[in-house]
C-alpha cells in the first residue's frame, strides 16, 4: 500500500506528464510478462515518452487537477498509460506491434478529445510516412508514366 506521501509523489509527477504530453494511450497490460514491459517501456522512452502504471483512482485525480474529461475507472482490467510529447500516430505503431497490450483507448490532449481504440489500432496497422507519401506520389505518377508510354510507342508506330 502507498503511504500518503508516495501518492502526493504520484500526483505532481503525473500533473507533470499530462503538462508535457500531446497524447495519452491507455493499455491493459494483463498477463504480460515485465521483460515484454520493460522492453515496450524503452521502446516509449526512444519516441520521447513513457508508460506508467498508476492506480486508476490516483489517475482519475491527476486528470481532474488537469481539466480533463477522461474516466480512467471505466477502462476495463489493469492499466497503463503511455505519457507522449508527439501525437497519437506516431505511437501507434509500436504499440501495435507490442505483444501481449490491449490498446483501451487514447486522448488527444492537443485537440481535447478521446480516441477510441480501434482508430489507434487502425493507426498501429498503417506503414511509416515516408512509405505513405511514395505510394501518394506513385499514385499520382502512375496515370502521367502510362499515357508518356503510349505516347512514346504511338511515335515509334507513325515514325
Amino acid at each position: 500500500m502507498l503511504t500518503r506521501k508516495e501518492k502526493q509523489d504520484i500526483l505532481k509527477q503525473g500533473a507533470e506528464d499530462v503538462k508535457s504530453s500531446q497524447a495519452l494511450v491507455f493499455l491493459d497490460f494483463t498477463g504480460v510478462p515485465t521483460g515484454k514491459l520493460n522492453a515496450f517501456r524503452s521502446e516509449m522512452r526512444k519516441l520521447g515518452g513513457h508508460f506508467d502504471v498508476v492506480k486508476k483512482r490516483l489517475l482519475k485525480l491527476i486528470f481532474s487537477k488537469a481539466n480533463l474529461a477522461i474516466d480512467p475507472e471505466a477502462l476495463e482490467g489493469q492499466i497503463g498509460t503511455v505519457f507522449s510529447p508527439t501525437d497519437i500516430f506516431t505511437l501507434a505503431g509500436p504499440i501495435y506491434k507490442a505483444e501481449g497490450l490491449k490498446v483501451v483507448g487514447g486522448f488527444d490532449i492537443a485537440a481535447g478529445k478521446a480516441v477510441p481504440a480501434a482508430d489507434i489500432v487502425a493507426m498501429g496497422k498503417l506503414p511509416p510516412r515516408e512509405i505513405l507519401l511514395g505510394q501518394v506520389v506513385g499514385t499520382i505518377a502512375a496515370p502521367l508514366t502510362s499515357l508518356l508510354y503510349v505516347l512514346k510507342e504511338r511515335s515509334k508506330q507513325t515514325a
